[in-house]
């Protein structure tokens, strides 16, 4: 497949989301726990993996990364949390807002 004419055996493949978003979520498929979203302190990158998790319907992925948010929960960035829980079905971060 590396070798021949496929699609794979280009010096490039282009992935649908950034390599640290994909390293989370495929950590968490191996180790079922995701240290990279529950030490981080990067509002973005969570949001950003629960985002993924949603996509690939990771339920307990996308309620760590639920529970994380929480934590980082603050008077200036809970309207914009509590919107972006809406767009994401997040209840338990809706009810934490």
């Amino acid at each position: 497949m590396f070798n021949s004419a496929w699609s794979e055996s280009s010096a490039v493949l282009k992935m649908p989301l950034p390599a640290n978003i994909m390293e989370a979520v495929v950590d968490f498929l191996y180790k079922d726990d995701c240290l990279a979203v529950i030490k981080s302190e990067d509002l973005e990158f969570v949001s950003s993996v629960l985002v993924a998790a949603d996509q690939f319907l990771i339920a307990r992925l996308k309620e760590i990364c639920e529970c994380q948010l929480t934590k980082m929960l603050t008077l200036k960035n809970a309207a914009e949390i509590l919107q972006f829980s809406f767009n994401y079905l997040a209840v338990q971060l809706q009810d934490s807002c």
